[in-house]
């Protein structure tokens, strides 16, 4: 995997489908930009949950055993998520 910081990809629109792609960009060695397209009252936990469906998708894929376990931590570094405010 490439670890260019310079490759970089925005998705706007965090739920399955952008969360996902912003997995396999980042798996690939991106750096990923996962942008909320709503206005949200609890924007922190919704943007925990994201988190989180990020990380049990990481998880189930080591588990599952294409992936090396540790990669969740530098995948991880390489997603940023806000939102649309």
């Amino acid at each position: 995997m490439s670890t260019d910081q310079s490759r970089k990809v925005v998705t706007y629109g965090v739920v399955r489908m952008g969360s996902s792609v912003g997995n396999c960009f980042a798996l690939a060695g991106w750096q990923i930009s996962l942008i909320d397209s709503k206005s949200r009252i609890d924007s922190p936990a919704y943007k925990e949950g994201i988190e989180a469906e990020i990380a049990e998708t990481l998880a189930l894929l080591i588990d599952l055993d294409p992936l090396p376990v540790g990669i969740e931590a530098l995948t991880s570094e390489r997603i940023a998520l806000s939102s649309i405010d």
